[in-house]
């Protein structure tokens, strides 16, 4: 599955490669677009020869028709257009590569002799305008023309730079992206670093080290909020980057606004943007049109599910998630800003321009943009998510093809082929994995009336990633088409071994109608087709670490487990301790099997209950526990073992006799303190617990490393928050 998908990736790369290299055109009457609708750049003798063919026309009149016709096959235009691209270049002449390729192009194969003719044809019987008898702009010249040398700077200077603003828009939009090719090789270099050469990872232990992770890639933004939503009035409406996302996104903006401002100015006298106001609407326009369209395939890739950089370098989806929505603001912004700073540029022609086709598409695209991105806010996604799912992918869809009528005959189209193909390539490989899975009958079952859980065979060659996560899909006419993601698994019960199981927390949504479902099926549980698309998700490198501390919240459980035990080996010297926070003894009922099977292994288990005194739901426990028959001294006949809590809670601790039980809150701060004393050399820790909890604990990461130097502290989290 993963070859299959570097291919496929591989060839969605090969389209936005594509684009970089061949896309680039003005909205012009002198745009230059190729035979494949692309651009080649206008540089060194293109400008000259431009420049020229304008001053020409402007000037002089050789055909009646001022086409590159005129310029190649007429002898006059020809030696002017030549000793016009020669002047200011020093005696020695030199023949204009870009003028033989057009000439070529249009049905004139002019070798290097006849170049080298047509500038002595200038040189020895060109006139000025004074030496020609009666000179008229609009009759028919037929002798080599000399134009103004001061004139032809002037418009060598301010055409070039009207042209060189095309240029540069889109090397400074291919540098817009090659920022990102940065970001992603040092993260990799972290990354596999981690993995690779874990011994040299642990010998970075000093103060710059220290520092580094404290202030830089471990920390929140400020202080602690970093899972935890903020709010105006209450309302959530977005998520604080970690510190390390916030400083990647800050001199991203910083390198998107030097992009879109460098090398924009007015020179005075210019030929073509006769004011300064004209020629700053028109250079804007030019630039940010062409970078906020570059953006275009990269803002599709981050937000993709299969997004092969995920692997490689070890950012995990929150993170691309993150950046996704930064590059979509940027990308709208610029658009936007290049649509109204061409409404101001063609003020006075408006009520034409926005009749013409691509105007329209255009207009349409950009609207889509503004509203998605009004309508990803936090609360709306929350709270209807299936709508905005609906809604975003709608107004995408409108957005890429408003945007890619738009510029199909200017030469940017390339951009769209790959953003497209990006978006396919994800869709795609999105029905190949559950092709892969299959349509499967699951045994679902309501637990403890707080979680659903899912047991479903799984294919023999479906690769079980620790950690990971799949995307589930019931086929229940209500919501077949609703895909949601969850940690898994493998079951560790005798009558489904080769199964895989789900937990689930009942919400609101799909959960909530399983929930109503399965409260009135027989024994809460009903068999229910599934499909599961995946698995997603990486390995964090906690098996590279003396210490590996698994901490995990309620529902958090079975993608923190299944790491966990993944790294099992009694024969290990690694330690690895499992920490589990839950409200109740009742949520202790769900997972129970799973705990069982920790008996012979070299985990260390701590349960965490948090309100020891809530013993609701216990009734749950009847038929889980059983006695211990090696030496647990029991309570009574087995009929009488449920009667009272107290006698419960005993046999619920006395069937785990491997797990350590303790009746309060942890203290996060404690907890991370205790386990770096009590580790003898590295030690990380993995989250997946309430957002509040996983602030908490990368809290405490951050303080413990001043205190801790020569000790390698690190931090990984497995709480992926999707909306």
């Amino acid at each position: 599955m993963k070859v299959a998908g570097i291919k496929y990736f591989a060839l969605a790369l090969s389209f936005a490669n594509l684009a970089l290299a061949k896309t680039l055109s003005p909205r012009s009457s002198s745009y230059y677009v190729d035979t494949h609708g692309a651009y080649a750049p206008y540089v060194a003798n293109n400008y000259d020869m431009l420049s020229c063919a304008l001053q020409i026309s402007s000037t002089v009149t050789f055909c009646t028709s001022s086409s590159y016709d005129c310029f190649c096959g007429n002898e006059y235009a020809l030696a002017t257009m030549v000793g016009c691209i020669h002047y200011g270049k020093g005696s020695k002449f030199h023949v204009s590569h870009a003028l033989k390729k057009k000439c070529k192009a249009t049905g004139y194969d002019l070798s290097n002799d006849d170049m080298a003719d047509a500038y002595y044809n200038y040189t020895t019987y060109g006139k000025t305008k004074a030496e020609i008898p009666g000179f008229s702009i609009a009759a028919i010249t037929t002798v080599p023309f000399i134009l103004n040398g001061t004139q032809t700077m002037l418009y060598r200077k301010t055409y070039g730079h009207y042209m060189r603003n095309l240029d540069n828009s889109l090397f400074y939009g291919s540098g817009m992206i090659a920022f990102w090719v940065v970001i992603f090789f040092l993260e990799a270099t972290s990354f596999w670093s981690k993995k690779l050469f874990p011994r040299l990872v642990k010998k970075f232990t000093g103060p710059i080290s220290m520092y580094w992770r404290k202030y830089v890639t471990l920390p929140a933004t400020l202080q602690r909020k970093r899972h935890q939503p903020m709010t105006v009035f209450g309302i959530p409406y977005g998520m604080m980057p970690s510190r390390k996302e916030s400083i990647v996104v800050f001199f991203w903006i910083a390198l998107v606004f030097f992009c879109n401002s460098h090398d924009i100015y007015y020179t005075v006298g210019d030929v073509t943007l006769t004011s300064k106001r004209v020629a700053y609407l028109k250079y804007i326009t030019d630039r940010s049109g062409i970078t906020g369209t570059t953006l275009m395939p990269l803002l599709i890739l981050f937000s993709a599910r299969n997004n092969f950089f995920s692997s490689v370098t070890g950012i995990n989806y929150n993170s691309f998630m993150v950046y996704h929505r930064w590059v979509s603001r940027i990308a709208f912004i610029l658009i936007a800003v290049h649509s109204l700073t061409y409404y101001l540029y063609y003020l006075e022609q408006w009520s034409y321009y926005r009749q013409q086709r691509y105007m329209q598409y255009g207009i349409a695209g950009t609207l889509a943009m503004g509203v998605m991105c009004i309508q990803g806010f936090m609360y709306l996604r929350r709270n209807w998510y299936e709508i905005f799912l609906f809604v975003h992918i709608g107004l995408g869809c409108v957005a890429i093809a408003g945007g890619w009528i738009h510029v199909d005959t200017l030469g940017y189209k390339w951009f769209y082929y790959a953003a497209t193909a990006v978006w396919c390539f994800d869709r795609g490989i999105r029905i190949i994995r559950l092709a892969l899975f299959g349509v499967r009958k699951a045994e679902v079952t309501l637990m403890a009336n707080e979680t659903i859980r899912v047991v479903v065979k799984k294919p023999f060659y479906w690769p079980m990633i620790p950690g990971g996560h799949g995307f589930i899909y019931f086929f229940r006419p209500t919501y077949c088409w609703q895909s949601h993601p969850f940690t898994y698994v493998e079951s560790f019960n005798q009558n489904t071994l080769g199964s895989i199981e789900m937990y689930m927390k009942v919400k609101g949504g799909m959960t909530h109608s399983l929930y109503k479902l399965l409260s009135k099926a027989p024994n809460k549980s009903k068999s229910i087709w599934v499909s599961i698309e995946g698995p997603y998700g990486e390995t964090t490198p906690a098996s590279r670490y003396d210490t590996a501390v698994f901490i995990a919240g309620g529902n958090g459980i079975p993608g923190i487990f299944h790491e966990a035990g993944a790294l099992a080996d009694p024969e290990s010297k690694q330690r690895i301790h499992l920490h589990w926070v839950i409200p109740n003894l009742k949520t202790l009922s769900w997972f129970y099997e799973p705990l069982k099977a920790l008996r012979n292994t070299n985990i260390e288990a701590t349960i965490h209950i948090t309100r020891p005194h809530d013993l609701d739901g216990l009734e749950e426990f009847e038929g889980l526990v059983e006695d211990d028959e090696s030496g647990t001294e029991k309570k009574g006949s087995d009929s009488e073992s449920f009667v009272t809590e107290s006698a419960i809670v005993y046999r619920i601790q006395s069937s785990l006799p491997h797990v350590k039980f303790s009746f309060t809150k942890p203290d996060t701060d404690a907890l991370v303190n205790d386990e770096i004393a009590e580790a003898p050399g590295s030690i990380c820790f993995v989250s997946c617990c309430n957002p509040i909890m996983v602030d908490d604990i990368r809290y405490a990461c951050c303080n413990a490393l001043p205190a801790n130097i020569g000790k390698r502290i690190d931090y990984f989290e497995q709480l992926q928050v999707w909306a």
